[in-house]
């Protein structure tokens, strides 16, 4: 503001400032800068006194609004009478009333936030109720007749409430020249007067955490970000991983090929089982690196044939305050300090974990193990602070999907994967990624592909154990089916000829025995 009052007006800025009271709200030197002063009617006559050097402001009857004095630099003080443009245009009709608007709920709705009131659209035919709207009603026609081009305006326009993946940015080369970097929202830059794409490049791409009330589009945020790189990735380079602690939002990651399981809460011995395969990995990874003298997986990547690329492991976790209080007391919380590990080591190795919660993602450890945090819209405005963000800073009304970032306080609008925000839409919109890159990625060899953590069965037969072998492997006359795993391979036993033992009875030569499985 003191820039502009002092070297704005012979640059053609001028400053045009109105305050109630000016003591205390203008400053010494936006004074010194001002050569126009008015004052309207004051209630005391040092405030007066105080802005055009006269305490005839005061003096003002109520009857008279508009009437004012202005001092324009050391010159005599001059009464005047402003026109009042806001008042009802002489002679025309009187607005009509708004109406009450309604909207209907089913049983479903009820106790979900209340529907927005929708704003009134402009109509163009409406009737010139005002002075006001003659004004603006006269400049307009005269600024399309004169053709003066578009005022430049300081801002962007706000972000819009639905944006698609499509709008979101197309994929990008990475830094690493490896895997492309995907575009899954959109952040507002007003400072920089631009907009720009947010984007998971592997490379980098450490943790995310998403925090938000019920229905804020938290979920989705997963969703957007699984059907985003399944869009532009081979099964063969990520693998994707799903614990659904909510709702069942998560259930359309099952058709994606990259997707090697998706667990609920309830399900407590297959997330151990899933979380125990991904510490190996993650084990395995790191005396690999240590062996190699590698930095991360992009150093891997960079020396290693295609074939031998490890593939990125991203772990979806929808609902955190659903894992809590069940799979977080799993076995005296084994569970969650495995989750931890991998949140504190899994970056620099591949494995991501993508996480979305309420208020507790933010005031626990889980935030302290990564910067990428975001927050959708909370109930407690204060909670913001958990993030670095002085509450009065955030705006009042968040759309779905609108979050702003940790720290910077950057406003940021989550991607759908289609222009419906319904669930049943972004439902069917995964469905159809998941089609096209099966379509896509139906080359790429099994090994190459996730491994799985299925559900076992209670029963099984022989022939059904038998057509889930490994055919290479069960070539081996040493290779004997013993059962079902918890992956997409039955377990086995391969038999060494040492295995064999001797076996004797009264009136019987020794004979070996294979040992049955």
């Amino acid at each position: 503001m003191i820039n502009v009052a002092q070297r704005g007006r012979s640059l053609g800025v001028h400053l045009i400032l109105a305050t109630q009271r000016p003591s205390g709200a203008v400053s010494a030197e936006i004074r010194a800068n001002t050569n126009l002063r008015i004052a309207l009617r004051v209630t005391d006559g040092g405030e007066s006194q105080d802005i055009v050097d006269s305490p005839e402001a005061a003096t003002i009857p109520r009857s008279v609004p508009g009437r004012g004095y202005a001092r324009l630099g050391h010159a005599s003080l001059i009464p005047f009478q402003a026109g009042r443009v806001a008042g009802p245009r002489h002679g025309a009709a009187a607005s009509a009333r708004r109406a009450p608007w309604t909207a209907s709920l089913t049983w479903s709705e009820l106790g979900r936030p209340a529907p927005a009131r929708p704003a009134p659209a402009p109509d163009p035919d409406a009737p010139v109720t005002t002075d006001f709207d003659a004004l603006v009603d006269a400049v307009r026609e005269a600024h399309a007749a004169l053709g003066v081009p578009p005022q430049h305006s300081p801002w962007l326009p706000p972000l819009p409430g639905v944006l698609t993946l499509d709008e979101a940015g197309a994929p990008v080369d990475g830094e690493s020249g490896d895997l492309p970097a995907v575009a899954f929202a959109v952040e507002d830059r007003p400072a920089e007067q631009r907009r720009r794409p947010v984007r998971v490049d592997l490379a980098h791409f450490g943790h995310l955490l998403v925090a938000g009330a019920p229905r804020t589009g938290r979920t989705q945020a997963l969703r957007t970000v699984a059907g985003a790189l399944a869009r532009v990735h081979s099964c063969a380079d990520v693998h994707l991983y799903g614990i659904d602690c909510g709702h069942n939002g998560l259930a359309a990651l099952a058709g994606l090929p990259h997707c090697g399981a998706l667990v609920s809460r309830r399900e407590s011995e297959r997330v151990a089982r899933l979380l125990s395969r991904l510490t190996d990995v993650l084990d395995r990874r790191q005396d690999a690196m240590a062996r190699s003298d590698l930095a991360d997986i992009t150093a891997q990547r960079g020396r290693a044939e295609p074939a031998g690329r490890w593939p990125h492991l991203v772990v979806l976790l929808d609902g955190w305050e659903g894992w809590l209080p069940v799979l977080g007391e799993y076995e005296h919380g084994r569970l969650t300090d495995e989750l931890f590990r991998l949140l504190r080591e899994g970056a620099p190795a591949g494995l991501h974990l993508v996480v979305s919660g309420d208020r507790q993602l933010l005031s626990g450890r889980i935030s302290s193990l990564t910067e990428e945090r975001y927050a959708l819209r909370l109930p407690d405005r204060s909670d913001y602070a958990l993030l670095g963000i002085r509450p009065g800073a955030v705006p009042e009304d968040l759309p779905a999907g609108r979050a702003v970032r940790a720290g910077s306080g950057t406003e940021t609008q989550f991607a759908l994967l289609t222009g419906d925000p319904s669930a049943r839409a972004q439902t069917e919109a995964l469905a159809a990624v998941a089609v096209s890159a099966a379509a896509r990625d139906a080359a790429v060899p099994e090994g190459r592909r996730p491994f799985r953590v299925d559900a076992l069965p209670g029963r099984i037969g022989f022939e059904e154990a038998w057509r889930l072998r490994d055919p290479d492997a069960s070539r081996s006359p040493l290779w004997a089916l013993a059962g079902v795993g918890g992956t997409s391979s039955p377990r086995t036993v391969r038999i060494s000829p040492r295995a064999y033992r001797r076996s004797s009875s009264p009136g019987r030569p020794d004979r070996a025995v294979r040992p049955r499985c």
